[in-house]
């Protein structure tokens, strides 16, 4: 939902490095949570074809995915340094880029293995206002989603 007439994203950054039953749970949890889970390509480098990409996600036994990509340009748009890693952003066309990243202020980063409702709610508290409202809302629809309060 737009907060202050801008929409915002919730990217989960991830590798085929990371052990398949953790990266299994990672996309099944960031589908349950409407995040776009962002592959910088396949773990040997060497073919980026759909196909394969598609092959790799199915050896992993995932039964439920959401928006995923294959997108190398955006880890270096959000300085993705290390994975597991979520983004939450404003989703704008005209943000000027600087040498290929956003505007600082225009997205919230962490690092480290958690669920999206962990890195949300840390989103929620310690992000500029815009920011952390679009995080809250987006905990209410997840919340929501499952049944809670």
């Amino acid at each position: 939902a737009p907060v202050a007439g801008k929409e915002f994203d919730l990217r989960l950054f991830v590798s085929f490095s990371i052990p398949p039953k953790d990266l299994k749970a990672m996309v099944e949890e960031a589908a349950d949570a409407g995040a776009t889970v962002v592959f910088r390509g396949p773990a040997d480098g060497k073919d980026f074809s759909m196909a394969r990409f598609a092959q790799k996600l199915k050896a992993l036994g995932v039964t439920r995915a959401g928006a995923l990509q294959m997108d190398p340009p955006s880890f270096t748009k959000f300085r993705i340094q290390r994975v597991p890693t979520y983004v939450l952003s404003e989703r704008t066309e005209s943000a000027k880029e600087v040498d290929g990243c956003a505007p600082p202020g225009s997205y919230a980063v962490i690092a480290g293995t958690m669920s999206p409702e962990y890195a949300l709610n840390i989103f929620k508290t310690g992000s500029r206002k815009e920011l952390a409202e679009a995080a809250e809302r987006r905990l209410y629809a997840l919340r929501d989603k499952r049944g809670q309060k």
